[in-house]
Order: structure tokens, then C-alpha cells, then sequence
């Protein structure tokens, strides 16, 4: 894969939509780097032997051991957003744990796993070890979830169709790995730097154009900052440049199909509707494609879709808010829970306002850009 970098970087790029420099960081760089510290998996799984107290007979010395074995084949089911780098992270765990692994990318995105697949045989392993089958989630993905012989699913997706996978692996009693949608949060206090916030979460919100399940797509600003940081992002998101992912110099680059855009758009259109306040970048390119400008909305109404549910696109909530502790309470007023950020100086109240957070992973001072 390292020799192969370029051009599975520009294959992403081209399928996905992404910026070749996150191709080419995120895809491949982190995957590499992933792929090697799983690598070392293979030398330190192994079970431990204990010395157990019984009560019976008295006096009597035991020992115990445990085993971990391969639990046979493996079902990965792969998002469109980071398609190389999340199958990665899927195939390395179980080929270093001695099983098997059947991978179905998204139907949108399949071309970089299958090139993977390639250079897999090319390399030497063996048929039936790592495989990638295509189709649709109902299609293939379903198959894959229901087969008698699928010992372990592991999927990254929506909710509802993780929800649908848990209910079908309840019914077999199979191992399940659930990595869901996300309705990310950051606090940012009032002694935050500005710069260092503007800077933060404009990654944080727009990477990948908002379309990674872990993007804080909405922004709680205590009340004495909220103005400065408003007008902060605004001459920041109007200052992307808005173009083709094979464009080096664009940071915003199209949504991933038509039918993503016109999703996107539609919770746009509605926010306009109720005149919620838009702030926008470039709308992209005159000759056309699937873009949607960088906006943010402005104190929107808390029954707009746009605030309750994920909207994977490049569109970000700023709500001001009177302090912390309200912060923290619209914050775990979501139905989802993956992440959350405190922005401040004072780190020791990160840890107050993460607990008891919503967010299943919590950070200080930075967002969770994958």
C-alpha cells in the first residue's frame, strides 16, 4: 500500500470527493500508521495465567488461564466518508486476531478497498482471508449480517441501520462492533482564545466538508465571547476557497453524490424557511457539482431539524449560551452521544463539563477530526 500511496490517495479523491491532501493524509498516511501498530497485535495477544481463590477444600491452591482464540469470520461494513482508512481499521484487527474478514464498502464509494484487495493477493495472502464483496446495505450488508457463519460484525454508519444490525445480531446471539452518528457538541467558555478556538473548530466542523461522524456541528459559546467568535468563523468560512478535491488549494470540496447535496440542502432550505440566520461561504464552481456552501446558522431554533439531527455536511449551529452549566445541559440534550469538546484556559474544567456529558468521547481544547 506504501508503494501504491499516490494512487490510492488520488482514487479516493476521485470517488469520494475529498481534498487530495486529506486523501493523502487521512487515507493513507493514517491508515499506514495503522496498519503498522496493528502489525504488533500479532505478538501480543495472548492469554494469562492466575492464581484463584476457592474456598474449597480448605487450603487448597488453584490456577486458572485464559485463552483468546480467533472467533472466526469477521463482517465489516464500511461508511462512504473515510472509506480506505475506517475498512483499515476493520481488516487489521481481525487478520492480527487470526481470522478472516468480508468487507462490503459503501455501495458510493468501493474503488480504493477493492485496489486494496488487489494488492493483498499481489502480496501473498491467501484467498478467503481478506475479501471485499459489493452491493447495497439492504442488498449485501444485510446478507452479510444475517449469515449463519458471520462470527463477529463490526459496522460504522448510521444509526438507524446500526440499530437494525443490533436487533438481527440479538437474534444470533453474534458479536457486534457499533460505531454510529454523532450530534457533536463543543463548549467553548468564556477565557478561551479565540484564535485558537476559530482555528480548532473550523477543522473540528468542516473537514471532510461536515461529512465525519465525530464533526462538532454545534458550537455552544458563552455569552461574553459569542460576538467576537460569530465574527470570527464568519470571515473564516468566507474566506475557503471552494473547489474540485484534485484542486490543491480547496478546502472545501463536494458532498459525496447528488442525492447527499440535495439532503444537505434540504435541511438548509427549511432553516431559511423559519428564517434562521445564515451565514455562508462560496457557493463553489459556476460550472456545476455537488456543492454546498460552508454555513453557519446563528441561534437556530431548537425544533429545526438542523439542530437535533446529523446533518454530514459542511453546516455548523453557533447558540449562545449564559454560562457552562448551560452549556452542558443543551449539549447532552441530543439523542446522540459520540463526542464532545470543552474549549478554555482552564483545563481543570474540562473534566466538570464533560461530566456527566452525553459525549462518549471527550476532549480539551481539540476537536475529533475522524
Amino acid at each position: 500500500m506504501e508503494q501504491h500511496g499516490e494512487e490510492l490517495a488520488q482514487l479516493e479523491t476521485l470517488e469520494q470527493g475529498k481534498s487530495i491532501a486529506i486523501s493523502r493524509a487521512f487515507e493513507v498516511g493514517c491508515t499506514l500508521n495503522w496498519m503498522r501498530y496493528t502489525a504488533g497485535l500479532t505478538t501480543k495477544i495472548s492469554g494469562r495465567t492466575l492464581d484463584v481463590s476457592i474456598p474449597f477444600p480448605q487450603g487448597a491452591r488453584y490456577q486458572a488461564w485464559t485463552k483468546k482464540e480467533p472467533v472466526g469470520v469477521v463482517a465489516g461494513i464500511v461508511p462512504w466518508n473515510f472509506p480506505l482508512m475506517i475498512g483499515m481499521w476493520k481488516v487489521m484487527p481481525a487478520l492480527a486476531a487470526g481470522c478472516s474478514i468480508v468487507i462490503k464498502p459503501s455501495e458510493t464509494t468501493p474503488l480504493t478497498l477493492l485496489r486494496v484487495a488487489e494488492l493483498a493477493t499481489q502480496a501473498g495472502i491467501p484467498d478467503g482471508v481478506f475479501n471485499v464483496v459489493t452491493g447495497s446495505g439492504a442488498g449485501c450488508g444485510a446478507a452479510l449480517t444475517a449469515h449463519p457463519q458471520v462470527a463477529k460484525v463490526s459496522f460504522t454508519g448510521s444509526t438507524a441501520t446500526g440499530k437494525q444490525i443490533a436487533r438481527v445480531a440479538a437474534d444470533r446471539l453474534t458479536r457486534v462492533t457499533l460505531e454510529l452518528g454523532g450530534k457533536n457538541p463543543a463548549i467553548v467558555l468564556k477565557d478561551a482564545d479565540p484564535q485558537w478556538v476559530i482555528e480548532g473548530l473550523m477543522t473540528g466542523s468542516f473537514l471532510n466538508q461536515g461529512q465525519v461522524c465525530a464533526a462538532s456541528s454545534r458550537i455552544y459559546i458563552e455569552a461574553p465571547l459569542f460576538d467576537t467568535l460569530v465574527s470570527g468563523f464568519e470571515q473564516a468560512v468566507k474566506s475557503l476557497q471552494v473547489g474540485p478535491g484534485m484542486q490543491e488549494t480547496a478546502q472545501i470540496n463536494p458532498v459525496v453524490s447528488r442525492a447527499h447535496c440535495d439532503k444537505v440542502a434540504a435541511y438548509l432550505e427549511e432553516a431559511r424557511q423559519q428564517k434562521a440566520e445564515l451565514i455562508s461561504g462560496s457557493a463553489g464552481p459556476d460550472a456545476g457539482g455537488y456543492y454546498i456552501p460552508p454555513t453557519l446558522v446563528v441561534n437556530p431554533d431548537a425544533g429545526l431539524r438542523l439542530s437535533r439531527e446529523e446533518v454530514f455536511g459542511p453546516v455548523v449551529n453557533l447558540v449562545r449560551v449564559a454560562d457552562g452549566e448551560e452549556a452542558l445541559r443543551l449539549a447532552n440534550d441530543s439523542d446522540f452521544g459520540l463526542t464532545a469538546s470543552v474549549w478554555t484556559r482552564d483545563l481543570t474544567q474540562a473534566p466538570e463539563l464533560h461530566r456527566p456529558s452525553a459525549g462518549g468521547n471527550g476532549m480539551g481544547q481539540q476537536p475529533y477530526p475522524d
